[in-house]
């Protein structure tokens, strides 16, 4: 494995403070970013200034058949679940 520069390092550090604190939406735009496949759904919170997650990356399976309702019901579950598990509060738009 190659080794693990001080700057990634402390990149990879600031990002698990943040996650653990949950989503500070104070700190700046953040958006929830929505990645639709062939094999998989993903999901988190994205600062959009900064270019970066603000949350762990949630994801799923796509769909099989990848029907337009079936990916629509995906990615409603994998928002709320999102917003549940990233420490967004009850009045952040989604």
């Amino acid at each position: 494995m190659a080794p693990v520069d001080q700057a990634t390092d402390q990149k990879r550090q600031d990002q698990k403070r943040q996650h653990q604190k949950g989503v500070d939406v104070a700190s700046g735009r953040i958006a929830i970013g929505v990645d639709v496949g062939v094999s998989g759904i993903k999901v988190a919170v994205v600062d959009v200034e900064a270019g970066r997650f603000r949350s762990e990356r949630i994801r799923v399976a796509t769909p099989s058949p990848s029907t337009p309702e079936a990916i629509t019901a995906t990615i409603a579950r994998l928002v709320k679940r999102l917003v549940k598990e990233g420490g967004l509060g009850p009045s952040t738009p989604v």
